[in-house]
């Protein structure tokens, strides 16, 4: 169920970023878990279908997390900041690539198990497991079955990312907005400085700003044409995953040597190369 078109006489321009979040927040806390809802929309997500008022339909949209080298804890907090983006997405996929890690494996398999209970079809939750390690093995794989899916807005989170509420809705609306963009990158912050030890807080405080220098200078600086997305939230249109695509990004070399790291960018420069829009989503 959507809303398409505004409420008679509702104004709806008090609709802003933060209106958005706070309304999404209070009516969660009263009704998202309340026994009377069944199968109703939440008055939340018509709220934020409302926001949506004025296109005649409305993108699907997946998640493919990557998963490995994280404690269940880490991984949750990604996936519960997943479950509840103001504009829902329709399938996540977590793809495990760590074939050792038992506890992680336990973990993902109850997650999904009781996640698809609680949205009563309204998100589809997919565990593949892979036989190997590899990340782009493992995007690779999500990748395809959304696809198969049929989801036409494809974005990768990296597994220690924890995605602003309407991080999703911002995303599509970007696309929505401007027909020629095809690849959104986002801001990055990194929330988790004061857990690492004395001596690598260092290297944290380094990188964050590092991140906010590549995003709010470099990348802003880019316009529509980044040289390099970033992996902890990398949208694409699912339409330009074609078989070229994935037998370049799985079969990458450099000098005969496969190349694992810079998947990100490998897809950024993809679409550059095709003169496709790529572009940083203000936060």
């Amino acid at each position: 169920a959507v809303i398409k078109t505004s409420p008679a006489g509702v104004d709806m321009s008090w609709l802003r970023r933060e209106s958005l979040r706070q309304h999404y927040l209070d009516w969660r806390q009263k009704i998202w878990d309340h026994p009377s809802i069944g199968g109703r929309l939440p008055v939340w997500q018509q709220i934020v279908d409302a926001s949506f008022a004025g296109y005649q339909s409305l993108p699907t949209a997946g998640a493919v997390v990557p998963t490995y080298g994280l404690e269940p804890d880490e991984l949750r907090a990604t996936l519960d900041s997943l479950k509840e983006q103001t504009y829902a997405f329709d399938v996540i996929v977590i793809c495990l690539n760590e074939p050792k890690n038992q506890p992680l494996r336990e973990a993902i398999d109850d997650y999904v198990t009781f996640a698809n209970w609680q949205s009563g079809g309204r998100t589809q939750w997919h565990f593949i497991d892979l036989p190997t390690p590899g990340k782009r093995g493992a995007m690779a794989a999500g990748f395809t079955l959304l696809k198969r899916l049929g989801v036409e807005i494809i974005v990768n989170v990296d597994a220690d990312t924890v995605a602003d509420v309407d991080a999703l809705a911002n995303t599509v609306r970007t696309f929505l907005e401007d027909p020629t963009c095809h690849l959104i990158t986002s801001d990055v912050e990194i929330k988790n400085i004061e857990r690492n030890r004395l001596w690598g807080q260092w290297l944290v405080q380094w990188t964050f700003y590092r991140y906010k220098y590549a995003n709010l200078r470099e990348r802003a600086g880019q316009r529509r044409n980044v040289t390099c997305g970033s992996g902890p939230w990398l949208a694409i249109l699912a339409q330009d995953l074609d078989e070229d695509f994935f037998d370049a990004f799985l079969n990458h070399e450099y000098g005969g040597v496969p190349v694992r790291p810079g998947d990100d960018r490998f897809i950024t420069r993809v679409l550059n190369r095709r003169r496709l829009g790529t572009m940083l989503q203000p936060p």
